[in-house]
């Protein structure tokens, strides 16, 4: 969640493609995939093809296997300059409501930058706004794809909402950590000196010593986001 949104992938220019046909009668299977491939985040372009710029071709294959489909095709494929705008693969993405969305957040949340400057934040309300903030904050991880930079729009809202986020994560972690000792040592003193915050640096740089960081799924937390994830997926859909 701190990390994200730092930089856009790299692209190799191709996307990988999941087309698909199944029948009517098995709507449900249809639905599950649909979702599934949300979670992995892929597209629609058509409704029975799907892309991602992203190199996702044995996600897909094994999420097809999981499902039992066979009336399958994974490709991975460059686009045929020339076509229309309704045709590009870019068009599956509704960047312009996500960008709606950084900006509303960029505007809700400047002013707590203009509080900070002036001094006019409590340790109190330094933790309940940073936590707030990260509430905020952490769907944009699961719901923006994450597209590469050549298939951003110019005026690509993210960063600015990024920064806003990470200066005022970090600058409210103090503060924040305060009032978290003040709570605490109301039950255990001992506790209490021992409470810490950390900012983004220091996670960038945990981060960066993990190695692969892919998550493989098979955590109990990796599960339960998953499961979270699926339900607010076929919920927003139902």
């Amino acid at each position: 969640m701190l990390t994200f949104g730092t930089t856009a992938p790299e692209w190799d220019g191709r996307w990988t493609v999941v087309a698909f046909s199944v029948p009517e009668q098995a709507r449900g299977l249809r639905t599950a995939l649909r979702s599934r491939l949300r979670l992995l985040r892929f597209a629609a372009l058509y409704d029975g093809v799907w892309v991602s710029p992203h190199d996702l071709g044995a996600d897909a294959q094994a999420l097809l296997r999981e499902l039992g489909i066979e009336t399958a095709t994974v490709l991975r494929s460059a686009e045929v300059p020339g076509g229309t705008r309704q045709g590009d693969p870019v068009s599956a993405f509704d960047l312009t409501a996500l960008g709606t969305e950084y900006r509303a957040f960029t505007e809700r949340y400047e002013p707590v930058l203009e509080s900070l400057a002036a001094g006019l934040i409590s340790p109190a309300e330094a933790l309940r706004t940073r936590t707030e903030l990260r509430v905020a904050w952490r769907r944009f991880p699961e719901t923006d794809p994450d597209l590469p930079a050549e298939l951003l729009p110019p005026d690509w809202d993210r960063p600015r909402a990024q920064q806003v986020f990470l200066e005022i994560y970090d600058r409210l972690g103090p503060l924040a950590e305060l009032r978290f000792r003040q709570i605490l040592g109301t039950v255990s003193p001992e506790l209490a000196e021992l409470a810490s915050h950390h900012d983004s640096a220091a996670i960038a740089d945990l981060y960066a010593s993990l190695g692969d960081r892919r998550a493989h799924g098979d955590t109990p937390f990796e599960q339960a986001t998953a499961a979270r994830r699926l339900d607010e997926v076929t919920r927003s859909r139902s």
